[in-house]
């Protein structure tokens, strides 16, 4: 997640250090409030779980964290995604996959990440990934086990892991695209879903 600049990231920074735990632990306490009103990536995986995609103004570095009970929190790593800068984060309903839309030098990325071993071993496993570029791409959420998204770029036309699209190519708008995860296609979709909040910069 990014964090927005003003005060709001520096009481990320302090609570993280007046929540400092031992040496060598890997958990801290973190309100969802808190991490939420300075903009975070927070998404729910159980029924008391959340994952927290953290950002710190001037970091190039995000942290990944699952929130539990009383704002119990686990580090599950740093800078896991290709690129550094994480967008948007979007959970499966069948809490299996993770999206993830993350930006480098201008370029965005959507990574398909198996959410279990995210949670349960702390490897961040790809299963796909969707290079629209130089087009645009913007998550929507999942319809049942379909990640729903918009690009400019001709998903349906070619497979998700051939090279990027020639300028040429691109659409002269952006068009709706479901991804069924198990067999990796791509296809236009019709109806979109609600559009994902998108950090503050």
């Amino acid at each position: 997640m990014c964090l927005k600049s003003g005060i709001a990231p520096a009481l990320i920074a302090l609570a993280l250090l007046c929540a400092a735990p031992p040496a060598g632990a890997q958990t801290h306490t973190l309100s969802p409030a808190l991490l939420q009103s300075a903009g975070a990536l927070i998404e729910p995986v159980s029924h008391s779980e959340l994952l927290a995609v953290i950002r710190l103004d001037g970091s190039e570095t995000t942290n990944w964290y699952l929130l539990g009970p009383a704002g119990h929190a686990r580090l599950l790593g740093s800078g896991l995604s290709q690129l550094p800068h994480v967008q948007q984060i979007a959970v499966s309903p069948n809490k299996a996959w993770l999206a993830v839309l993350s930006t480098g030098a201008g370029q965005p990325l959507v990574e398909i990440v198996d959410l279990k071993q995210l949670l349960e071993t702390k490897r961040y496993v790809v299963l796909q990934q969707i290079n629209p570029s130089p087009g645009t791409i913007r998550l929507h959420g999942w319809q049942e086990q379909r990640l729903i998204l918009s690009s400019n770029a001709p998903l349906a036309r070619r497979a998700s892991d051939t090279p990027a699209v020639p300028p040429g190519q691109l659409l002269p708008a952006p068009r709706n695209f479901a991804v069924t995860i198990n067999t990796g296609r791509i296809e236009e979709f019709t109806s979109a879903r609600r559009t994902l909040n998108t950090p503050a910069r």
